[in-house]
């Protein structure tokens, strides 16, 4: 049985703030640009184990089914690279 995996590079800046007003809501949906420049869109709960004290930035990639359904975030880069 064979899966197609899509991978999709995404930079995410999210400051500390404006985390904070999306970890306060349910269910809220974070919208972020590809490298590509497609915009997508992904729970904010699934980037809680990125955040750290100036919020959430780096470069992720997202591992996607072939419904796009998402398997796993890994961050590629950091703020500091």
């Amino acid at each position: 049985m064979s899966m197609d995996i899509q991978h999709i590079d995404v930079v995410i800046q999210i400051d500390a703030q404006r985390w904070l007003e999306y970890y306060r809501q349910p269910n809220v949906r974070v919208q972020v640009r590809a490298l590509d420049g497609r915009l997508i869109e992904l729970q904010a709960t699934k980037l809680q184990p990125f955040v750290s004290h100036s919020g959430i930035v780096g470069t992720f990639r997202l591992t996607l089914d072939k419904k796009h359904k998402l398997l796993n975030i890994q961050r590629i880069a950091s703020e500091n690279s």
